[in-house]
């Protein structure tokens, strides 16, 4: 039996070519049906209108109601009697209030009225004088104060024993009150044990000298002062830990406290260049457990680094942004303009653009064994974009709502690219 088709000719030529046609043919039918329309011809029609039968508007009829005119003046007597006057009048004689040369004047005292009222410390306008700082310039006694009243502190603190054994360490925050009289009166301590309470109690109460009491307006008066006095037990055995995991990661440990406490602290008051100062600190726990793992320090770790350390600037700034008048009170800057506008907000993209460029740039493979697949790269880059998208709504809107929602997302952002790199290495 022979074959009744062509073996030389190919049933699938131009396949592709008619399936086309025949999707956009079907297609085109779909849209057509679903945008057909019918309307109903037996409605209302021009020739249903008739403008003929319009009302006419009826104007009611209104009287105007007329006034009478206002009765004639009375007519002017004809004969004009005259009245004699004879009612005597006492007139009255007005000192003269001027002085002259020769008349004593009586001096009246003026009794102040002695006011029982609280000046903060933050707005005195003389500051208490600490026992040394008599011969410091004005403008630095309140700068003088602090730092004594600190060293007094970190001379005269005992932790407790018994504190000690039980593991307990945290701040104790006290409050006391310089009395007129330069004397330590209404302290209040609050923290996580009695016993660090009573410590801070006595080391204000008992061991606190005199001082010069606090002048408002020339007259002394009651000054309240609060300072938290913090534990150190805890930063202790903290980098005696790290030492044990090794040295590395105890010398990067102390760094991070010592920029921290030394140099961010400080210069929060003074410049917004802490917060450049601050992201130091703030990146180095982000490394500290490659370098805990591995023993070393090298490209890995840095990355690490890299990425916790531009993420804070636009996470750090909306803060700012967001809490910009409590900061202004408080005589802190956070924002690197020194106030809540645009050219804040483009730093902010700024940052943000780097922070997505370091965290997918393990997969171009330049980061030793730190490496990153491309899908995770893509995941990275999607919620980078997303936090992109929210810098870019702090520069159009420039208000605290939108600095608010770049903080929340900032913050889901390092979260979940720590999780894109750990489930990286397992998926």
């Amino acid at each position: 039996m022979q074959p009744k088709k062509n073996s030389q000719s190919d049933l699938t030529k131009n396949s592709s070519l008619y399936f086309a046609i025949g999707l956009c043919a079907v297609l085109f039918i779909s849209w057509q049906a679903i945008e057909w329309r019918t309307y109903d011809k037996t409605g209302y029609g021009y020739q249903a209108l008739n403008v003929d039968d319009d009302d006419d508007e009826l104007v009611p009829i209104t009287e105007q109601i007329k006034t009478p005119p206002p009765p004639p003046p009375p007519p002017a007597p004809e004969i004009i009697e005259i009245v004699e006057d004879e009612e005597e009048v006492e007139e009255t004689i007005i000192e003269s209030t001027e002085t002259t040369q020769e008349e004593i004047i009586e001096e009246v005292e003026v009794l102040e009225e002695d006011f029982d009222v609280d000046v903060p410390f933050a707005i005195i306008e003389d500051v208490p004088l600490f026992p040394g700082c008599e011969r410091v310039p004005k403008s630095e006694r309140r700068k003088c104060f602090q730092e004594k009243i600190q060293r007094h502190i970190a001379r005269n603190f005992r932790y407790p024993e018994i504190a000690q054994e039980m593991g307990i360490q945290g701040r104790v925050y006290v409050q006391f009150v310089i009395d007129k009289d330069g004397t330590i009166t209404g302290i209040r301590t609050r923290g996580p044990d009695k016993n660090l309470e009573k410590e801070a109690n006595r080391i204000i109460g008992c061991k606190l000298p005199n001082m010069t009491p606090g002048k408002q307006r020339g007259r002394p008066v009651r000054v309240p002062f609060s300072i938290p006095i913090t534990a150190t037990t805890l930063l202790i055995i903290g980098l005696v830990l790290l030492y044990v995991l090794n040295p590395k990661t105890a010398m990067f440990g102390a760094i991070s406290v010592f920029l921290y406490t030394c140099a961010y602290t400080p210069l929060k008051t003074r410049t917004p260049l802490s917060v450049f100062v601050g992201a130091i600190p703030g990146a180095i726990p982000f490394m500290l457990g490659w370098v805990s793992a591995s023993g070393s320090f090298g490209i890995e770790p840095g990355i690490l680094f890299m990425i916790q350390f531009f993420w804070q600037f636009p996470h750090f700034w909306a803060i700012g942004w967001l809490m910009h008048s409590d900061y202004s009170r408080a005589g802190i800057n956070m924002l690197p303009t020194g106030k809540p506008d645009r050219a804040t907000a483009l730093q902010i993209i700024l940052y943000t653009l780097w922070t997505i460029v370091i965290s997918i740039f393990p997969v171009f493979g330049f980061s030793g064994t730190l490496q990153l697949s491309i899908a995770a790269a893509i995941a990275v880059g999607i919620v980078g974009l997303v936090l992109l998208w929210y810098g870019f709504g702090v520069y159009r809107n420039q208000d605290e709502q939108a600095a608010r929602k770049l903080m929340i997302v900032s913050i889901v952002y390092i979260t979940s690219i720590q999780w894109i790199y750990v489930l990286d290495k397992f998926i």
